[in-house]
């Protein structure tokens, strides 16, 4: 969340994604973004929030990744909370 970038490789827009769901503005419905290869969604990082080390240790991150278990078979997290790239 200091220096997103996913966001670039998919051409998508970055207003909303993990940083908002975390402070509770938006849901992981609406900020879910799907590319073009078949079966691949993401979520971006978001705006830079001023406090991304707290929001990647919360609780409601361990909520969201929860969440996401329910609805994914794979789910790739890129932060440094597990590393480089961690696979849930």
């Amino acid at each position: 969340m200091r220096k997103p970038k996913i966001h670039q490789g998919f051409d998508a827009p970055n207003d909303k994604g993990m940083s908002t769901i975390l402070i509770g503005k938006d849901t992981i419905d609406e900020c879910v973004q799907h590319s073009h290869l078949p079966n691949l969604d993401f979520i971006t990082a978001g705006p830079i929030p001023p406090n991304p080390s707290e929001l990647i240790i919360s609780k409601k991150m361990d909520e969201v990744i929860d969440t996401l278990k329910s609805m994914y078979d794979v789910i790739v997290c890129d932060n440094p909370r597990w590393g480089l790239l961690q696979m849930v």
